[in-house]
């Protein structure tokens, strides 16, 4: 159920189960209140040490001199006095929406007191909060974006030419299709190809994963201005600018790949307002370099924007709503429930407006952006990520006539490597089997045998891993690239991007298929690297090596989160190292949006953490199962009488009140069955099944819910206060008891190995849990009711004494939350047996 967990004259927050922010105003501006305040209460840390970076600051604020180098971008790139520019601008040209961004700031201040005060890193630290000003979530955004676009990839092309020449450049470095640019991934489903007959768009952005993450699930009303919209926000920041659903319309984004910041040589004539601020000092025979960006030469970030979005309600207003779009430059699919869809480039370049481009998508096909070189963004950029992920998406897509959400949540996590053919081409060599030791030859043979998948459970995946990294260690030391251990002389800040292994890691492909006729001896490598496989010895699977290893801000402690995930950094789901050093994953779906335009309440979405930014509150680390699985939750409703359910193996129950008239044709179906003895209506009428259930509904401690899986009916559950039913006159009730009815329908389904009645019991026992301070669920199965007490014994229960209750002979039953957990983790490890 919702709870308010604040509130004031024109705006209140509730939470949902899992902790996801339901902001609510009177207007515009109350809804951007409320947003700031829940952000600053769950985010609290995050959003603050984004802010000291903005400034310059954050290093001198902890005392923490790891942090400096950002801090020295953040004031080389002038980032608070840009920011104090738009903001300038922004009240000057367009003052409804500063007014809008000045709301958003105020609930961020008065909520940041009750935000650091939960925020066990502020404590830690000893230090406090400081007071935002208006520009405060432009400089947030413009700090989480400064090394987003090409520049940092235009500095490792110019270290490769200076010192292998262009040829190697083009290896390496290219202009078109490096993998370790980006992995994002959108498609929208037009209405004839959608099994439901309306637009379906699903996303996954692919960035660093951030713990707390860069995205924040929200959903946001503005009760007077007909706004009401899900979406992910950016902490710190105002709306849902990337991915958003307003239940007439929806978008998503990936980046574009464009050339939109430009380093500009420094001199005599340079000029700071039109070339930019100095962000680096001359070297390797460079002069100093400026950074020239759209919203430094135009004083804007695109807030408007950000505001116009939540007000859209068909592709014609998002479309106008990205005209005041400025950076970064995004790929924006759209689509709204007549059934149009749309994409398009949203932003500016360094040189000023470019040719507007939008396109129609039309009927019958489907739409596909991951970051590739497309007619859409080819004339944007000079840098693409290959077309491996865009080729495997229309692949997957095209069997499927009437494509449903479930399929593009199996596609979202889709492991197959795009490169391993070419590396599994080169293996195949009869010349790289020649003078192998037997071990290194087992390693060949089983590397000839895998069939590209990098899946978790995968022993393959796990060798084709190991070997892609001595193979490119090896590859690194070879004479003919040698050279690239010599320093860029640039600071430690871009060596994510000049990491030779780990470029040359992303590489691979391409330095198979050009190496050896740049003077690359790639056949002894590739022996060097399987006798180094082989070393190793014990094989392992691709998830005991390939683990989530988050990025926390300063202060914050790593969360004991070791996920398992598949994936790898080719594969649709892009899970990647940063370094090229190791296979932890520092990278990969940042969120997971499945957006639905006939009905917004089917739609999806998971974040890789959860809602909360306090690292052991309840919600902080909640989605981490559902994520790492490929799985997602149902988007809220803003019904408070509908509930989701996390089930094992990352499927999800909901749970809605009863509707006692519309449901009451199938609880008199379930009831009247043999099966159905035990509930005691089995004369009834539906007639008087729905009266039974209309009072039922009109007790304030009595709750009847109808649970669902796999979009099925499956259980009714009954929950109510036993202190206040005729079971409290018989038995000794203790704060925190909850009483519970079970009946389970003949419809039921399975999960995750579990059979239709393991599933219910656990659905109904987590529904039961999650309720605040319940600490024991007690029962009263009739005593002829074996087969249900024996269900209750193997969920953790004691079955009790027997006693009278409700006009039958029943048995007390007493399930603590402890003894059910235990149980349930039995079941699981049988059901995976049985599986």
């Amino acid at each position: 159920m919702p709870e308010v967990v604040a509130s004031g004259p024109r705006w209140r927050v509730e939470r949902d189960e899992h902790g996801i922010a339901r902001c609510v105003g009177r207007g515009l501006d109350d809804l951007a209140y409320a947003q700031g305040w829940a952000c600053a209460h769950d985010r609290a840390w995050q959003v603050e040490t984004d802010r000291r970076r903005s400034v310059g600051g954050l290093a001198d604020w902890l005392g923490d001199e790891s942090c400096r180098p950002v801090d020295e971008l953040a004031s080389r790139a002038r980032l608070d006095a840009l920011a104090l520019r738009c903001w300038a601008r922004l009240l000057e040209e367009e003052p409804e929406v500063a007014a809008w961004l000045q709301a958003y700031v105020d609930g961020v201040n008065d909520g940041m007191q009750v935000g650091a005060a939960r925020s066990p890193e502020m404590a830690t630290a000893r230090v406090q909060p400081g007071r935002w000003v208006p520009w405060s979530p432009i400089g947030v955004f413009l700090v989480n974006h400064v090394l987003f676009g090409s520049y940092p990839h235009e500095l490792w092309r110019e270290h490769v030419e200076g010192v292998l020449g262009e040829r190697w450049a083009d290896v390496l470095a290219p202009t078109h299709g490096h993998p370790a640019l980006s992995g994002s991934n959108a498609w929208a489903v037009t209405p004839s190809r959608s099994a439901t007959g309306a637009p379906l768009l699903a996303a996954d952005p692919h960035r660093l994963l951030e713990c707390p993450g860069i995205y924040q699930q929200v959903h946001l009303v503005a009760e007077d201005d007909e706004v009401d919209v899900l979406g992910l926000a950016f902490p710190g920041v105002p709306g849902v600018p990337h991915f958003g659903h307003t239940g007439d319309v929806a978008w998503v984004i990936t980046n574009a790949m464009a050339h939109y910041q430009e380093l500009v040589d420094d001199g005599p004539l340079a000029d700071e307002a039109t070339d930019g601020p100095v962000v680096l000092e001359p070297v390797a025979g460079r002069p100093a370099r400026r950074l020239r960006t759209p919203a430094w030469v135009g004083s804007r970030v695109g807030v408007r924007a950000w505001r116009d979005l939540l007000l859209a309600h068909d592709v014609e207003d998002v479309d106008a709503a990205l005209e005041h779009w400025v950076e970064p430059v995004n790929a924006v699919l759209v689509a709204d429930s007549t059934g149009r869809v749309l994409e398009r480039v949203a932003g500016l370049t360094a040189a000023g407006p470019t040719t507007r481009t939008t396109r129609v998508v039309p009927d019958g096909s489907v739409a596909v952006h991951a970051n590739h070189a497309s007619a859409l963004t080819a004339p944007w950029g000079r840098a693409f990520a290959p077309d491996h992920r865009a080729r495997r998406v229309e692949s997957l897509l095209e069997p499927h006539d009437q494509v449903t959400l479930d399929d593009c949540a199996q596609i979202q996590r889709d492991a197959v490597s795009g490169s391993w053919p070419v590396l599994r081409g080169l293996l195949a060599r009869p010349v790289v089997g020649r003078g192998l030791d037997p071990a290194a030859a087992e390693v060949r043979e089983g590397l000839l045998g895998f069939d590209g998948a990098m899946v978790a459970a995968s022993e393959g995946a796990a060798l084709a891993a190991r070997f892609r990294l001595h193979l490119a260690q090896t590859v690194l030391d070879d004479p003919a690239l040698l050279p690239l251990r010599t320093g860029t002389g640039l600071p430690a800040l871009y060596a994510p991007w000049t990491d030779p292994l780990a470029r040359v890691t992303t590489s691979l492909e391409r330095v198979v298929e050009r190496g050896e006729g740049l003077g690359l001896a790639l056949e002894p490598a590739t022996r060097a690297a399987l006798h180094a496989v082989a070393a190793e010895g014990r094989p392992a699977t691709w998830g005991e090596l390939h683990r989530v290893l988050p990025l926390v801000p300063p202060g914050s402690a790593t969360p004991r989160l070791r996920t398992p995930v598949s994936g790898a950094d080719d594969a649709v789901c892009a899970t990647s190292t940063h370094t090229g050093t190791g296979h932890d994953v520092v990278r990969g779906p940042a969120a997971r949006v499945l957006w639905d335009l006939g009905d917004r309440s089917r739609s999806r979405w998971v974040v890789p953490f959860g809602a909360d930014g306090v690292l052991d509150a309840p919600h902080a680390l909640d989605q981490a199962p559902l994520w790492a699985a490929g799985t997602t939750l149902p988007v809220p409703t803003g019904d408070p009488m509908t509930v989701t359910i996390p089930l094992p193996g990352g499927a999800v129950a909901t749970a809605r009140l009863l509707d006692p008239r519309g449901d009451a044709a199938l609880v008199h179906r379930w009831v009247t069955q043999p099966r159905g003895r035990f509930w005691g209506m089995g004369d009834q009428s539906v007639e008087e099944v729905a009266q039974t259930y209309e009072y039922v509904a009109s007790l304030p401690a009595h709750d009847a819910y109808l649970v669902h899986v796999d979009g099925r009916p499956c259980a009714l559950v009954q929950l109510y206060d036993p202190a206040q039913d005729p079971l409290g006159e018989v038995v000794e009730v203790r704060e925190g008891d909850l009483g519970l009815h079970l009946f389970v329908g003949p419809g039921a389904v399975g999960v995750a190995g579990l059979d239709r009645t393991e599933t219910a019991m656990i659905a109904a026992m987590r529904l039961a849990f999650g309720r605040d301070g319940v600490r024991r669920v007690v029962a009263e199965p009739d005593e002829r009711n074996v087969a249900m007490m024996r269900r209750l014994a193997q969920a953790g229960a004691d079955i009790g004494e027997r006693i009278r209750v409700h006009d039958k002979d029943a048995r007390y039953v007493v399930l603590d939350r402890a003894a059910f957990e235990r149980a349930e983790a039995r079941v699981m490890a049988a059901s995976v047996l049985r599986v």
